[in-house]
């Protein structure tokens, strides 16, 4: 016979009084609760679930702060609101909808999904911080580098660091020391800045120089400063 702790047991008191309290009561389950009345914290182990305003988290350690309504959870953790999902080791919520996470973190916002060893990412504006292995999958293409740093629902990402591209649905491979992608929600517009030894092939010709301005819509390349362009491709 399992036996529960008075502790416990008065957070499932509490836990059941908040959710009567509203709809944005937030609500935390798991195999042991322990809850500290005076910081006001729940600490938890094993399968844990965390409700609040619209998102759930899971994760297998871990503790809830109800005055701020922040988290912090390890062990395979997961969280899902709307459109937006993250995985990784361990992650961080503060009361302002940030996520920092931590181990092999994968961030889907709608269409658009950020990677990286570190990554934070604040659900309602959509900034966005990756560094370690950072990537960027968007549907114009594939942007990676030690460091990114933008904004997934603007869409304004800047790469650093020693930047690789890849885009399939224009044709285009790139790199270059930093790069710049912009692009309006929802619109056929992209565009990408490259700096520092840009290197850009599409449709078999390929552009060097120290900058490149990419206009994806347009398929068109300009270059700034001593440039070459090698042609191999007479019909592109």
């Amino acid at each position: 016979m399992k036996t529960l702790s008075a502790a416990v047991f008065t957070a499932s008191l509490l836990l059941l009084s908040l959710t009567a309290a509203g709809a944005d009561a937030a609500e935390i389950t798991a195999d042991v609760l322990t809850y500290n009345g005076v910081s006001k914290t729940a600490s938890a182990q094993g399968n844990i679930i965390i409700k609040d305003e619209g998102a759930v988290m899971t994760g297998s350690s871990g503790e809830y702060h109800f005055n701020d309504r922040s988290a912090y959870l390890t062990g395979g953790v997961t969280y899902q609101k709307e459109d937006t999902s993250l995985t990784a080791a361990s992650v961080t919520l503060s009361g302002d909808q940030t996520l920092h996470g931590t181990g092999s973190v994968v961030i889907h916002d709608g269409e658009r999904s950020l990677y990286g060893d570190d990554v934070t990412y604040n659900t309602n504006t959509g900034y966005g911080l990756a560094e370690g292995s950072a990537r960027a999958e968007l549907p114009d293409g594939t942007i990676t580098a030690p460091r990114m740093e933008g904004n997934l629902k603007g869409i304004r990402i800047t790469a650093a660091g020693g930047v690789h591209i890849v885009s399939d649905p224009h044709q285009l491979t790139a790199d270059g020391d930093t790069a710049v992608y912009t692009k309006s929600p929802d619109a056929d517009d992209g565009r990408i800045v490259l700096t520092g030894n840009a290197r850009a092939t599409q449709n078999g010709n390929t552009f060097t120089g120290p900058e490149l301005d990419m206009d994806l819509r347009a398929n068109l390349i300009q270059t700034k400063g001593r440039s070459t362009l090698i042609i191999t491709n007479t019909n592109a």
